[in-house]
């Protein structure tokens, strides 16, 4: 069985920063995919072959593990869309946004290549509605959790 901080990190995140998940929406974008074999917006495998044998920790984990990749690297661009948005006016306000990512912590480039990818993509891709609604997903979500007081200038979450 794996052990260490990717494991530790799995724990702590738990439901709650996870997020909910409703039936029949991809657990990445949640985009609502019905019986769909992969999710139309993001990728995901929805529905794949049947595993052989016994579902071991082993396979849990790698499982788990890809999960909170793909998550991670659907919302770290809504930080950056958000932090552009906002200005230089708070200089700690993606490191905040960063906290709320779900997936844990960005492994080391994670931040940077999406950076990358928001300022180097078109304007107008050509699945326009898809990537706007990709983006309005998941900026939507560290919106709400700004508006919640989640994220507050200048200061750790707020615990109320």
């Amino acid at each position: 069985m794996r052990k260490g901080p990717a494991r530790e990190e799995a724990a702590r995140e738990g439901p709650a920063r996870a997020g909910p998940v409703a039936a029949g929406c991809c657990p990445v974008c949640a985009l609502v995919c019905g019986a769909s074999r992969e999710c139309g917006r993001c990728g995901w495998l929805l529905r794949g072959d049947h595993v052989r044998g016994e579902i071991t920790d082993d396979l849990e984990w790698e499982f788990g593990a890809r999960l909170a990749t793909a998550r991670r690297r659907f919302d770290l661009p809504a930080v950056v869309r958000v932090a552009d948005a906002l200005g230089s006016g708070d200089p700690g306000l993606a490191d905040r946004l960063v906290d709320l990512v779900r997936g844990g912590p960005p492994v080391p480039g994670e931040l940077d290549a999406a950076r990358r990818a928001v300022r180097t993509a078109s304007p107008w891709p050509a699945a326009a509605p898809t990537a706007m609604a990709t983006d309005t997903v998941a900026v939507g979500r560290l919106l709400s959790r700004i508006v919640a007081g989640e994220v507050r200038r200048g200061g750790p979450p707020s615990s109320n």
